[in-house]
C-alpha cells in the first residue's frame, strides 16, 4: 500500500502576495438566474442520490441551475494585500476557494471550454491553444466512463491561492475538491440530472491545455447530463 505523508496545514501569520493565473478569455456569456427551487427535501435528495453514467445533452438552463445552487458566490470580503474571502455553498479553507470550475461542452466537431465566474454567474469561453491536451483528457476519461453527450465540470486548482494563506496547503486543496464534488452531486440529484465523479486529476492535460504549468493543477472532476 502506498501512503504519501503530507504535513498538516498551518495558517500563515501574514498573507503572502501572489499572482493569479489569467485565463485566456475570448467571450463571456451571462447565465440566467433559476426561476424555481428544486422540489425535493434535503432528506429526499440524500435518499435518492446515485452515481448515474448515462447522459443526454445538458441544456444551458440546467447548467445554470447547477452552478447557481452548487457554486455561486453568496458573499465576498476584501482582505489585506489584495486577498479576498468568499462564501459559497461548499466550505473552503479560509474562504479561499482555490478551485476554479472549467465547463467542457462537447459538440459534434468541436469541444468548447468555459471558466465559471461565480461572482457574475457567467461562463467565459477560453482560447485553447493546445487542443491535443483537451482531446487526451477526454480520451483518458473515456477509458473510465463513456463521455458521450456528457458535459464535463473539471476542477482547476490555483494552488497559490491557498498556499499564500497556509503552509502545507495541499491537503486543504484536495479537501476542497471533495466538498465541491459532494455539493455538485447533491445538487444534480435535486435537479434530476445525472452525475458521475471522475477520480483522475486530469494532469498533465489540464495545465497543458491552459498553458498554466506554474499556476494550475487538475484536481478531478465530474460528468453531468440530463437524465434519459
Amino acid at each position: 500500500m502506498d501512503i504519501i505523508d503530507l504535513r498538516s496545514p498551518e495558517p500563515r501569520e501574514n498573507l503572502l502576495t501572489y499572482q493569479e493565473f489569467c485565463y485566456p478569455i475570448s467571450e463571456t456569456i451571462y447565465l440566467p438566474r433559476p426561476f424555481s427551487m428544486p422540489q425535493y427535501s434535503f432528506a429526499e435528495v440524500l435518499e435518492k442520490r446515485r452515481t448515474r453514467r448515462e447522459f443526454l445533452k445538458l441544456p444551458r438552463s440546467a447548467l445554470s441551475s447547477l452552478l447557481w445552487y452548487g457554486a455561486k458566490t453568496r458573499l465576498t470580503r476584501n482582505l489585506e494585500k489584495g486577498h479576498k474571502w468568499y462564501h459559497r455553498p461548499g466550505s473552503s479553507a479560509g474562504g479561499r476557494h482555490a478551485i476554479d470550475l472549467l465547463v467542457i461542452e462537447q459538440g459534434i466537431s468541436t469541444n468548447d471550454v468555459y471558466l465559471y465566474n461565480p461572482l457574475a454567474h457567467a461562463i467565459s469561453k477560453l482560447s485553447i491553444n493546445e487542443l491535443s491536451a483537451l482531446k487526451e483528457l477526454l480520451a483518458a476519461i473515456n477509458v473510465i466512463v463513456d463521455v458521450k453527450n456528457a458535459t464535463l465540470i473539471w476542477f482547476a486548482a490555483q494552488f497559490k491561492r491557498a498556499t499564500s494563506a497556509y503552509l502545507n496547503a495541499t491537503t486543504l486543496i484536495y479537501q476542497d475538491a471533495g466538498v465541491l464534488m459532494a455539493i455538485l452531486s447533491l445538487v444534480t440529484e435535486a435537479l434530476e440530472l445525472n452525475f458521475c465523479p471522475i477520480g483522475i486529476t486530469g494532469d498533465p492535460w489540464v495545465f497543458r491545455m491552459l498553458q498554466a504549468k506554474d499556476f494550475i493543477r487538475g484536481a478531478g472532476g465530474c460528468l453531468v447530463g440530463s437524465r434519459p
